[in-house]
């Protein structure tokens, strides 16, 4: 074998021009792969971390209902069951290991108005003390500050709301509400911050303390929905199942995990995932057909070569043997060296971020930034696979240039 690798190695090392421009379609390939599935895991990364901190949690408690909606529906509804117990089944929740945090929720479609102008709007009650990720990295503001523990009275609303109003930090905007006894109640509040996000329907949200909701709602303390933070995303489908059972049932709740409770959301993600599959296999029929085209040129251009090994008593598998070996040590180099500079282009770009031009890109991400990042099987994936391609892609140029009559094979220029 060592001695394939030497002469491989040589073959290589004449064939300057030929071996830089084979290994250059292998480092192109290898580098755009590692970008692709880093881009990929960047904006899907984002667009769930949005979807949890914002719309579901890790886990989404709601009142039990016999039945539910499409998954559109299930996505963009606002719960009417109210949970009666919340609090007491925020102090069981927090017994159990491996729960982070239970955030209070309350979804109310009001309708705002600015005192000559009125229409419907979802207004959400909060816990800020509980939701500093969710206003500082998903809803960060543009303009004034998010809402703050202390806060009573404040409205942390979108730029959709804000433009629609025209309304700033400082401005009144008066919000309508129907209460559990069916009689509309009015409350004014203070513009605090105008925040901006990666999605055109959150953007038309407004934010309120959860006192503040629970007082215009009349609520007495009942909430929407309760959204439970894990220290391990991974777990939740399993987390779900397991509280499922030991307290579903009895305190007459209904537990989904983020996947489950994401609906049209997660569909969404679903389909950046294929997307990003499809790109990434089109790159690697692009590499696959590269190679190939270029090992058969590198075969046809050595035929006397072939001739003058076949005539002194080479055997044609030794021929094809050595053909592999020089693709695989061509890709092994090149594919290598791709990999260690699209890891060094990711690696900055994970600390700088790749920036949204234009809001289409915005919503896409899910921000303003998208921050991609590798995982160790992206890195051993895109390793194997182009060197597999391209030892793959050469089996056919070598076993036709081993096809080649000795007599032939002299006798070409």
């Amino acid at each position: 074998m060592m001695e394939y690798l030497k002469i491989a190695f040589r073959n290589l090392s004449r064939y300057k021009k030929r071996s830089i421009l084979t290994g250059l379609g292998m480092l192109l390939g290898s580098f755009l792969l590692i970008f692709s599935f880093a881009y990929g895991n960047g904006i899907e990364e984002q667009l769930i971390s949005n979807m949890v901190q914002s719309t579901t949690g890790h886990l989404r408690i709601t009142a039990h209902k016999e039945s539910s909606g499409s998954d559109f529906e299930e996505a963009f509804q606002v719960e009417k069951n109210l949970i009666d117990n919340a609090e007491q089944i925020r102090e069981e929740l927090t017994k159990h290991s491996g729960i982070r945090d239970v955030k209070k929720q309350i979804n109310i479609t009001g309708i705002l108005s600015n005192g000559y102008k009125m229409k419907p709007g979802m207004i959400i009650g909060v816990e800020p003390e509980k939701e500093v990720e969710l206003f500082h990295r998903i809803l960060p503001a543009t303009q004034g500050e998010p809402l703050s523990k202390e806060d009573r009275g404040a409205i942390y609303i979108g730029p959709v709301v804000a433009a629609t109003y025209e309304v700033g930090v400082g401005d009144l905007l008066t919000v309508m509400a129907e209460t559990q006894d069916g009689v509309t109640n009015v409350g004014d509040f203070v513009v605090k911050g105008i925040f901006r996000s990666g999605s055109p329907q959150t953007e038309m949200n407004s934010y309120i303390p959860l006192f503040d909701a629970d007082a215009l709602a009349q609520l007495g303390g009942k909430v929407n929905l309760l959204k439970v933070m894990l220290e391990d995303a991974q777990s939740a489908e399993a987390v779900a199942t397991m509280l499922h059972q030991e307290m579903g049932t009895e305190l007459g709740i209904e537990i989904k995990d983020w996947k489950s409770a994401g609906g049209f959301f997660f569909g969404t993600i679903i389909a950046t995932q294929v997307f990003n599959i499809v790109f990434c296999a089109i790159l690697f029929i692009i590499v696959t057909i590269t190679v190939m085209n270029t090992m058969l040129i590198a075969v046809y251009a050595r035929t006397r070569e072939i001739g003058t090994l076949m005539a002194i008593g080479t055997k044609r598998r030794q021929i094809i043997f050595l053909f592999i070996t020089e693709a695989f040590l061509l890709g092994f180099l090149a594919t290598g060296l791709g990999i260690i500079l699209g890891s060094g282009l990711v690696f900055w770009l994970q600390k700088v971020g790749i920036p949204a031009f234009i809001d289409s890109m915005r919503y896409a991400y899910g921000g303003d930034r998208v921050y991609p990042f590798l995982k160790g099987s992206d890195l051993l994936a895109t390793y194997l696979s182009v060197v597999l391609l391209t030892v793959i892609s050469s089996i056919y140029p070598a076993y036709t240039g081993s096809k080649l009559k000795p007599v032939e094979a002299l006798a070409q220029v």
